[in-house]
């Protein structure tokens, strides 16, 4: 009796589809698919994305040294055996790696036009990006951490970039403002505590210059003094988490010409000093560390949703002890003049720790605002509230919210209460330009 036919589909899928599955795969794993069959034997050896992690020198010695050398076995196999175009590579490792390999295999895929590099070494920072990296015109994506930048005198700029993230960089104000201006067409930039590791020039220490007229998404955290944007009138997302003495009133100027036209804007709570309200296209807000003591930080955060109209998702995380005058602030407040037809969801995370009489004169505040936000919310879906406080306020504390008017019997209201008064800041968003 003849056996049954079995379909090998996934052999049979179009090429694209196949690099693009084996892609996801650390190398090591994508050769190891060679003994599936013998259509499956050479497929590798035409990838177009290598990813290469510790799992390629993964052996049973402790010794950082000699993984090294097994995960640079495999590298160097692979690139041998190689044939046609390579357009991504990541290299993701904890090992304590030698510089001359990463040399030569950048050198090598510089010549062969990668488009999209990854290059993460988790505090390897006696590494230096070689010259040869600067020279890769074809680049679109660059994903640097952990590693010293110093551009060479010929470096002419990267004429195809698009993004750029650097992450624990060793880099020279100079040379980053450098880099970023000879990025003509960059829209993506991701800078991430480089000032921990030296973002500095004698005298002008944490001040940045940011020229880039095609820019859309901004992320930036650190302990920078001052950030000026140039012609970045096409900014429509916007990430800052800064150092507490990092006022956004001296550099208020530079923003007023992108502020209008941003969608997604997150910040922590200090940085709304200052910050120019108007945002009419803005649909995302994200708020971090918002202090309801401070009257000069809410009064510019009821001016920017005063101005949100079309806001459709608010993050806020907030914290402070009990201040008459905001208080005042929230109660007198007109609903009329708050319009959130757009408004679908609402993150709301309170942390105030306290004696239970304190607990609860501190929420006055908070409570005034979720009140405010479900009578001018007519559309509101979602609604999140997590408290962080004492237990025995939860009581107290969920009877006012079951006490205020709802927008529509279809919202969803979820309410979560942990003892644990540590403060909680949303995730910012990050760009993320690898498939």
């Amino acid at each position: 009796m003849d056996c049954p036919t079995v379909l090998d589909r996934l052999s049979d899928l179009p090429w694209d589809i196949l690099d693009n599955i084996l892609g996801h795969l650390p190398i090591k794993d994508a050769v190891r698919t060679s003994v599936l069959s013998r259509k499956w034997r050479y497929k590798w050896i035409d990838l177009s994305k290598l990813v290469v992690d510790d799992s390629c020198g993964a052996t049973t010695s402790m010794d950082m040294d000699k993984e090294w050398n097994q995960l640079a076995k495999v590298v160097y196999n692979v690139l041998l055996a190689h044939r046609g175009q390579i357009d991504k590579f990541m290299l993701s490792t904890l090992c304590a790696g030698h510089g001359n390999d990463v040399d030569y295999w950048i050198a090598f895929l510089s010549r062969n036009g990668i488009k999209e590099l990854i290059l993460d070494f988790n505090y390897m920072y006696e590494y230096e990006l070689p010259s040869s990296l600067f020279s890769c015109q074809q680049l679109s994506c660059l994903y640097i951490t952990d590693c010293s930048v110093i551009t060479p005198h010929t470096f002419n700029g990267f004429s195809n970039l698009v993004s750029l993230q650097l992450q624990r960089c060793r880099v020279l104000s100079a040379v980053l403002e450098n880099l970023i201006s000879s990025c003509p067409i960059l829209e993506a930039l991701v800078l991430l505590d480089l000032d921990d590791i030296g973002l500095s020039d004698v005298g002008d220490l944490g001040y940045l210059n940011i020229c880039a007229p095609n820019l859309k998404y901004l992320h930036i955290e650190g302990k920078f003094m001052s950030i000026h944007l140039e012609h970045s009138l096409r900014l429509t997302e916007l990430s800052l988490k800064m150092a507490a003495n990092w006022n956004m009133a001296h550099d208020t100027a530079p923003f007023l010409g992108f502020v209008s036209h941003l969608e997604r804007l997150s910040l922590c709570g200090h940085l709304l000093r200052g910050f120019p309200v108007g945002c009419d296209n803005l649909k995302v807000l994200e708020l971090s560390e918002v202090h309801f003591d401070e009257l000069d930080e809410i009064s510019v955060f009821l001016s920017l949703l005063r101005s949100s109209s079309n806001l459709k998702s608010l993050s806020l995380s907030a914290s402070g002890p009990f201040q008459q005058d905001v208080y005042k602030l929230m109660t007198t407040q007109n609903q009329l003049s708050y319009c959130f037809n757009q408004l679908q969801i609402v993150k709301i995370n309170i942390s105030v720790c306290g004696p239970e009489e304190e607990e609860i004169q501190c929420w006055r505040s908070d409570l005034e605002f979720i009140k405010l936000l479900l009578a001018c919310s007519p559309i509101l879906e979602k609604m999140l509230v997590d408290y962080k406080h004492p237990e025995e306020c939860d009581i107290w504390f969920m009877r006012k919210l079951l006490s205020f008017k709802r927008p529509s019997a279809q919202l969803i209201f979820k309410y979560t209460s942990s003892p644990n008064p540590e403060i909680y800041s949303p995730p910012l968003y990050i760009y993320h330009g690898w498939d």
